[in-house]
C-alpha cells in the first residue's frame, strides 16, 4: 500500500473548481480514495488559508519506478466584492459569477517499487504492516456435545491490503469432526491511515 495525501491551499475565494484524480504510468494500478475531503483553516505567516485535504491508497503490481503525473486544480477566482455564502466560496461548486480562471498543478512524483522478498519467491506472501487472525466461538463454554453443532468464526485482518488480496483460510480438523463452512465475507475498512482488508469465515462443526 502506498498512501498519497493531497493538500490544496487557498487564500482567495474560488468557484466552479475541479481537482484531478491521481494518474500513473501503471495501467493496472488500483487507486482508492479514502473517505471524504477534509476542510480546515491554517495560517502561514500572516495569511489565512482554507485547506482541502484528500487521501488515496495506491496498489501497484509491478516493480521498477512508478511515476505519478501532476495533480491539476482549476477554478475561477471570485472578486472580493462579490457576496458568497462563505468567505472562501464553494471549493468544488458548479455555478458562480465569471472570474479569472486559475490553473495550478503539483510536482510529479516518482516512487521506487521494490520486488518481493527473496524468501517469498514462488510462494504466496502478504505485504501487510499488521496481520491478525482472530477466532471466536458461538458459545462461551468450550464443552461441546456430540451431535450438536457449534459455530466457529475466523477473521483475518490485514493492514495495507484490500480484502481481495487475502488468501483463503484453510481449516483442518481432527478425525471424527465434520465442518460446513459458509461463504466467506469480504470487506474493507478505510481511514485516512489506509485500508484494512477483512476476510471472515463462519464454520459449523
Amino acid at each position: 500500500q502506498i498512501l498519497l495525501s493531497v493538500q490544496l491551499y487557498r487564500a482567495v475565494s474560488t468557484d466552479n473548481a475541479s481537482l484531478s484524480q491521481p494518474e500513473t504510468d501503471d495501467p493496472d494500478i488500483l487507486i482508492k480514495k479514502l473517505g471524504e475531503d477534509e476542510q480546515y483553516e491554517t495560517h502561514i505567516g500572516n495569511r489565512r488559508y482554507l485547506v482541502v485535504e484528500r487521501h488515496y491508497a495506491l496498489f501497484t503490481q509491478k516493480t521498477g519506478t512508478l511515476n505519478l503525473a501532476p495533480l491539476v486544480f482549476q477554478g475561477e477566482v471570485i472578486n472580493p466584492g462579490i457576496r458568497r455564502d462563505s468567505l472562501f466560496g464553494r471549493p468544488f461548486g458548479r455555478f458562480g459569477s465569471p472570474g479569472e480562471i486559475r490553473r495550478i498543478q503539483s510536482n510529479p512524483i516518482s516512487i521506487a517499487i521494490e520486488p518481493g522478498p527473496a524468501l517469498a519467491a514462488g510462494e504466496p506472501w502478504l505485504p501487510s504492516s499488521n496481520l491478525q487472525l482472530v477466532e471466536t466461538w458461538g458459545q462461551e463454554s468450550r464443552q461441546f456435545t456430540v451431535g450438536e453443532p457449534v459455530t466457529r468464526t475466523l477473521m483475518l485482518f490485514a493492514d495495507g491490503l484490500t480484502s481481495s488480496h487475502l488468501p483463503e483460510i484453510k481449516i483442518e480438523l481432527p478425525k471424527g469432526l465434520k465442518q460446513y463452512p459458509d461463504q466467506p465475507t469480504l470487506r474493507d475498512r478505510e481511514s485516512r491511515d489506509g485500508i484494512t482488508g477483512i476476510r471472515q469465515v463462519k464454520v459449523a462443526i
